[in-house]
């Protein structure tokens, strides 16, 4: 993903906060005091392993340390993780890609609480009337469940889903990051997810997890 000060991103934003009724100040006290807690972003090349883009982590993360999708655990943080992951054909279609889930999956049990899992068809950023959306099941499991600090999204991110993605979509996602102060990790097993995805997952105090799937081009 080429870099970016996020300035373009940010403008963007703030005119779908000012369309959707999103606090655009409450957001900016949210960044800052995200900021004041984290160290600069961290970005670790692994070739043909992993890249581990992290805004908060404030360990910095050796190259080659993540041997594959079995050691995801060790760089995730919370204490009660909800694990989504995109069920459309892209993914169950792919044998590689299963096995890459189930290894990051199985990692996340062992190291951490894990409060609840649930599917989606896909990774739009839209909310209710999107078949391919990702908000509106993440919005009843943090209803549902309550107590949610971490939620940990798997994808391959192939395909016109993000087609789909609203305004209204984005500023729900904000929202419901904001008022639940909640991270969000983005995992790819192939390819990067859209730049304002990943922003949001930074501004978050998450961040972006891309395991390249072992049998498939990076």
């Amino acid at each position: 993903m080429p870099a970016s000060d996020g300035s373009e991103f940010h403008g963007t934003l703030r005119a779908e906060f000012r369309a959707n009724g999103v606090d655009e100040q409450n957001v900016r006290r949210w960044r800052r005091a995200d900021r004041a807690s984290s160290w600069p972003a961290i970005v670790v090349l692994a070739v043909g392993v992993i890249v581990f883009r992290d805004v908060s982590s404030p360990q910095a993360i050796p190259e080659g340390a993540i041997a594959g999708p079995e050691d995801a655990g060790r760089f995730v943080r919370g204490d009660r993780i909800l694990i989504l992951f995109d069920n459309s054909g892209s993914v169950t279609g792919d044998a590689n890609k299963m096995r890459s889930r189930a290894e990051q999956i199985a990692s996340l049990r062992q190291q951490h609480p894990i409060a609840g899992e649930r599917t989606t068809n896909g990774f739009a950023i839209q909310g209710a009337g999107s078949s391919w959306d990702m908000v509106g099941p993440l919005e009843e499991e943090v209803a549902r469940l309550g107590g949610i600090d971490t939620v940990y999204f798997i994808s391959d991110f192939d395909g016109t889903d993000a087609n789909d993605d609203t305004g209204g979509g984005y500023s729900t996602l904000i929202r419901l990051l904001q008022t639940n102060r909640i991270r969000l990790y983005l995992s790819t097993v192939r390819n990067p997810p859209p730049l304002r995805d990943a922003q949001i997952a930074a501004d978050s105090g998450g961040g972006v997890v891309s395991i390249p799937v072992r049998g498939n081009p990076p």
